[in-house]
């Protein structure tokens, strides 16, 4: 079953999500003070990147560079794995079982991940 409500960034079902946005979008206090919030980003970022076509070529770079790892995340996992033990850091059998074997069959099976998001692990 697919719970109604969010618990610590937990899905919604369809209905849950539309009952908590529609609550969300009537409460004035958390509105304004997100739109606070955001237009204090854009204005640090219209700061930073006065260039708009700067900003736009460096979003580009950024997403081939994603790109590239996240195709390449398996072997990157695995690389660290053996850096990590080579340093004598000790990997966890957790990390084994969550980390690049899954994950390769799952980057196999889809073409895309959803960006600024980690792959579910588990």
């Amino acid at each position: 079953m697919v719970p109604e409500t969010s618990f610590h960034g937990q899905p919604l079902s369809e209905k849950g999500f539309h009952e908590a946005s529609g609550k969300a979008l009537k409460d004035q206090k958390l509105r304004k003070n997100f739109k606070r919030a955001m237009n204090g980003l854009m204005q640090k970022r219209r700061v930073m990147f006065p260039d708009s076509g700067e900003l736009e070529t460096l979003r580009n770079l950024a997403g081939g560079i994603r790109r590239d790892a996240v195709s390449r995340l398996p072997d990157l996992l695995e690389e660290l794995e053996t850096n990590c033990q080579k340093n004598g850091i000790q990997v966890h059998t957790e990390f084994r079982s969550i980390g690049h074997k899954p994950l390769r069959k799952r980057i196999q099976s889809s073409s895309t991940l959803p960006g600024k998001q980690m792959p579910n692990l588990r």
